[in-house]
Parts: structure tokens; C-alpha cells; sequence
């Protein structure tokens, strides 16, 4: 009886800081989770955290403003615009690089000015071949009448992809008088009707490699023109392309050709009304 005794008292002692140790395990986890933050809504708002704000939600916080801009339209910038345009996903300090920095104090405004550093950032090949094209040696050179930078072509804010591109809103406004002479039967006439398979001023000119047709290397020169009408026209010759002056010049042609400036005549004095 007295070693039961004994051994109940034994286990007694040895189980004692066991439950102790337990109790203390358990209130330490208690403490931890009771301080651990939370990710769950809030109880009392019933509300979820705040989404992360928008990059552009600061500079579109004045720009977006169309009153804060009055004679200074290319400032004024909305949501809208840049949701359109394929930059979409890209910081506005991405492009407008002096303000990525406060140490930075000069703040260009100039879309042109801009573009210069900004868009060969991503865009270098293309860059580097308006380099050395006609347009930007112009626009290197500076000046009034300088040659199309980026925006010229391309807009600024709103630009689109570059299958949405019209030779009427980007060559046109430059060179209007060769885009008025493009006109003829197969391939000014037709592209200007919006036909999906008539050439684009680029097809033949280039886009950002675009030379005179005095320099060798332009795709329009005597050398590459059978090469460049190759591109639709298969086995292009030099006789084939010597009828290339057309493209341009049919209504030249159609006024220096003695039969059909009589008949033409001819037409006009039959149905004009008599007098």
C-alpha cells in the first residue's frame, strides 16, 4: 500500500510540468495569432481593402482637367485617350522620362522633344532606321520645316496600332500635292475606296527608312524599284517598271496625250449646255 502511495506521488510530480509547459504552449499561440494582422475584411465596414491606385491617377489628376489647359490642347490628356491608344499598359514616366526622377529640373513639353528620347527607349530598331531616312536627318538638322518626328506620324497620346494608320492623316498633311496625285486605275484610286489589297504610301516608300528616290538605297530608286513593285508584281523588270512614273503622274500623262485631250474636249463641248 505504501509503494502505491508512493508511486501515485511520483506521477503526480512528473505530470505537473507537463500540464504547465501545455498551458503556456497554448497561451503563446493565442498571443501570436491575436497579434498576427488581418486579411479579412474589416467586421465593422464590412469593407475590403483599398485596390492599388492607378499609375496614371496622378498625372491624369491635372491633365485630364480640359480647363487647367486653355491654348495648350496637347496637355490636356483623359482616360479615355490613352485606354484607346496601344500604350495603354505603359507609365507615363515611361515616356516622359525627366519626370521619373525629382532630381530632374528641366520638364520637356514639346511632344517632338519627347519623342526623341522617349520612343527609341522600346522602339530602337525602328529608331535607328528613321535615323538615318530622310525625315529624320530633316528633323536632326532642325529648323522651321524640319523633317516628321514620331508624333508627326504616329500622334502622341493617342496612338493606334499601325494597321489603323491612313496615308491621307499621316503622309498627307505633308506631302499634299503627292497624295492628290496618286490616282491612278490600279492602285491610288483603288486604296483611297479603302480596297484591303491596294498599296499604302509605305508599301512603296518605306515607313522609317524612307530615302529620295535620287538615293540608291530608297526603295523607289531606278536600282530597288524592280525589287519594290516585285512585292505584288512578280518578275519585275526595268521595262516593267518604267510605267511606274504612272502611279503618280497618270493625270500628267492623261493632259500631255494629244488623243485624249481631244476627246476629252470633244466630251466637254457636247454636253456642256448651250448658251
Amino acid at each position: 500500500m505504501r509503494w502505491k502511495k508512493a508511486h501515485m506521488r511520483r506521477m503526480g510530480e512528473a505530470t505537473t510540468p507537463r500540464i504547465l509547459i501545455a498551458v503556456l504552449s497554448v497561451g503563446l499561440v493565442a498571443l501570436l495569432v491575436a497579434a498576427a494582422p488581418s486579411r479579412a475584411k474589416s467586421p465593422a465596414t464590412n469593407a475590403a481593402p483599398p485596390a492599388e491606385a492607378s499609375p496614371r491617377s496622378g498625372c491624369l489628376l491635372c491633365h485630364g482637367n480640359a480647363s487647367l489647359w486653355d491654348g495648350q490642347p496637347s496637355l490636356h490628356v483623359t482616360e479615355e485617350t490613352i485606354s484607346a491608344s496601344v500604350h495603354v499598359g505603359v507609365a507615363c514616366t515611361r515616356c516622359h522620362t525627366d519626370f521619373a526622377s525629382q532630381s530632374q529640373q528641366s520638364k520637356a513639353t514639346d511632344p517632338h522633344e519627347v519623342a526623341r528620347s522617349a520612343c527609341k527607349s522600346c522602339h530602337g530598331a525602328q529608331f535607328q532606321e528613321y535615323r538615318e531616312s530622310i525625315h529624320g536627318r530633316l528633323a536632326a538638322e532642325g529648323g522651321e520645316g524640319g523633317g516628321a518626328t514620331c508624333v508627326d506620324c504616329h500622334g502622341s497620346h493617342e496612338i493606334s496600332g499601325a494597321e489603323t494608320l491612313s496615308g491621307q492623316e499621316t503622309c498627307a498633311n505633308c506631302h499634299e500635292s503627292r497624295y492628290k496625285s496618286y490616282a491612278d486605275y490600279y492602285h491610288g484610286r483603288p486604296y483611297k475606296l479603302h480596297a484591303g489589297d491596294a498599296p499604302a504610301c509605305w508599301d512603296c516608300h518605306g515607313a522609317h527608312d524612307v530615302l529620295p528616290a535620287a538615293d540608291a538605297s530608297s526603295r523607289v530608286s531606278r536600282e530597288r524599284l524592280p525589287e519594290t513593285c516585285g512585292q505584288c508584281h512578280e518578275g519585275s523588270s526595268r521595262t516593267f517598271t518604267s510605267f511606274g512614273r504612272l502611279i503618280h503622274g497618270s493625270q500628267d500623262a492623261h493632259r500631255e496625250n494629244i488623243v485624249i485631250r481631244t476627246v476629252t474636249a470633244l466630251f466637254k463641248s457636247l454636253t456642256s449646255p448651250l448658251r
